[in-house]
């Protein structure tokens, strides 16, 4: 039986301070049954996307909350930001660029339409001055405040076009240590393209938390001119290198049959659609659990839908013109 869910939501209390943990809001719901009888016994599912429209729009966060146990008053509390990341990067949310909106899920069933998020969540933006916003692109706060009105621009752009942060890092919840080889700058769009290699097998979902601990993204190829660049200078060296295929930033965890990039750009299929590389008969969602995808190097750096679980040794992170290595 699907339940309804009535919202209160409190989003005036924060974990921690900014420098001690990451930052998270308090959110406290009442769970009733179609009936309105409360739901005071077992567990549910509750998901959690946040959204930069009242309808469509871009989706820019998605995560999941396991097991939760409502108490005797029917009464769940999460923290948004604290579940199962599904999409996007809670931490980097852009609080101050425009209105959020967010939709609630029980077991994986949305409820009710979207509301937008006043007041407290935009206390985020307050930890990220003007300085601060552009000291993320530059190596230091000095080349920064400069970087407007002075030739230190031309240094730190130059410095972007590779890869600078650490050569070697545990994947998140393995043992297994990450190795950077080498990165790659396209002057189009601006971005870095750093390949990782492991030593061992780590699946889709490590690859992102290995891209999320490199402070990038996964691979994400909205144009056929960004997926020529990347074949011939990324994933055709990887291919002669023995590597199999490398997993792609894009899911259709959200809705079945209808892909988004992890960074939240504009949807490969469904309304909106954009550019697409499927290899023949993709996305076929022929396995159970197909709502990640990778690029296949032996068919032809086609791609492919694929469970969370399928596994890699090399992992392409991307950095965009606004997350620098």
């Amino acid at each position: 039986m699907k339940h309804f869910i009535f919202f209160y939501i409190f989003l005036a209390a924060f974990t921690a301070a900014f420098s001690q943990a990451p930052a998270r809001i308090n959110y406290q719901a009442v769970v009733r049954d179609a009936n309105g009888t409360l739901i005071t016994s077992g567990t549910i599912g509750l998901g959690i996307s946040i959204h930069d429209a009242i309808t469509g729009g871009n989706l820019l966060y998605y995560e999941n909350h396991y097991g939760i146990a409502p108490n005797a008053f029917g009464v769940v509390n999460v923290q948004i930001g604290g579940g199962t990341v599904i999409f996007g990067n809670f931490s980097t949310l852009n609080w101050g660029g425009g209105a959020k909106f967010l939709q609630v899920y029980v077991n994986s069933n949305p409820i009710g339409s979207r509301v937008q998020m006043v007041s407290v969540p935009y206390a985020f933006h307050a930890t990220k001055a003007d300085t601060a916003s552009r000291a993320i692109l530059a190596n230091t706060a000095t080349l920064a405040v400069n970087a407007n009105n002075s030739d230190t621009a031309t240094v730190a752009r130059k410095l972007y076009q590779r890869y600078t942060g650490p050569t070697s890092f545990t994947v998140p919840g393995t043992s297994i240590t990450a190795t950077y080889s080498n990165s790659y700058y396209w002057s189009e769009n601006e971005h870095v393209y750093a390949v990782f290699t492991t030593p061992a097998d780590i699946t889709w979902l490590q690859a992102q938390e290995l891209a999320r601990k490199a402070k990038g993204h996964l691979i994400t190829i909205t144009t056929p001119e960004e997926n020529t660049f990347l074949i011939n200078n990324v994933f055709t060296p990887l291919n002669s290198a023995g590597y199999g295929g490398t997993p792609l930033g894009l899911t259709d965890i959200y809705m079945e049959g209808y892909f988004w990039w992890v960074t939240g750009e504009i949807p490969v299929t469904g309304l909106n659609a954009g550019y697409g590389n499927w290899n023949a008969t993709e996305p076929n969602n022929s396995g159970p659990g197909e709502d990640v995808c990778e690029i296949l190097f032996s068919a032809n750096y086609k791609w492919n839908d694929c469970g969370a679980n399928f596994t890699y040794r090399c992992v392409v992170v991307e950095y965009s013109n606004t997350l620098r290595p």
